[in-house]
């Protein structure tokens, strides 16, 4: 009887993956490498979630080796990966997609894989870390998905994206001001080592990070005062001693 049930539950499972499910995985138009898809590649630099509200995922974690291989991929596509890596900067998993996804995990007579959208906006994150200035003709599209706040996920892997474009991403610095004082530590953090990164518009910067020397979170305090140092290291001195 059990068995019939097993059964049922994986012919119902395998309708929902085909009539609903199916569609939302299935990968757009995207470059191809060595006959692999670039998604695939960027499963390479494996998953290291942030920390939020002292809860964390399981990491995955490749060796440097690997991460070296996925980085020169990315090189090797350039800026063609663009759009794919845009797409999954701002994967955002629906209600009804996390709960067929845990139907389906119910089951063992039929093996689902998906990735989540949190690992998703992770391996654009680093995918765009690997381009780093090249990737500067697309700020202000990823400055719209920072600004469009689609999760934590997205967010944290947009500013991040923005910080390792640089210099050309000066246009980002109205955003990255706004996440400086965001209610989540993490995103202050990281917006503010973004800042200091930039080295733009230093009036407007400066004031910002020495408020953030005072900030509650020590973490916080601490990429103040480093952002401080690459922009104006004589007011980083000046508020230390305070």
């Amino acid at each position: 009887m059990r068995t019939r049930y097993q059964i049922a539950l994986g012919i119902c499972v395998v309708a929902i993956v085909g009539v609903i499910v199916w569609p939302l995985l299935s990968p757009l138009r995207e470059p191809v490498y060595q006959g692999k898809r670039l998604s695939s590649w960027l499963r390479g630099y494996g998953y290291s979630p942030v920390w939020q509200f002292g809860m964390r995922a399981g990491a995955r974690l490749p060796s440097e080796a690997q991460r070296q291989k996925v980085d020169a991929v990315v090189h090797q596509v350039g800026t063609n990966a663009v759009p794919t890596l845009l797409r999954m900067l701002r994967a955002k998993d629906s209600v009804l997609k996390v709960k067929l996804m845990d139907l389906t995990r119910k089951q063992h007579i039929i093996n689902i894989q998906y990735t989540r959208d949190g690992e998703l906006n992770y391996e654009a994150g680093k995918g765009f870390e690997a381009l780093g200035a090249k990737a500067n003709s697309v700020v202000p599209k990823v400055i719209d998905i920072a600004d469009a706040n689609v999760s934590f996920d997205s967010q944290y892997y947009a500013m991040a994206a923005l910080r390792a474009i640089g210099q050309p991403g000066e246009e980002a610095l109205p955003s990255l001001l706004r996440a400086a004082t965001n209610a989540n530590y993490v995103l202050r953090s990281y917006a503010i080592t973004a800042l200091g990164s930039l080295h733009a518009e230093p009036e407007r910067v400066v004031p910002v990070l020495i408020n953030a020397l005072h900030d509650a979170d020590s973490n916080v305090r601490l990429d103040a005062s480093n952002a401080l140092k690459h922009i104006d290291p004589r007011a980083a001195a000046v508020e230390g001693m305070k």
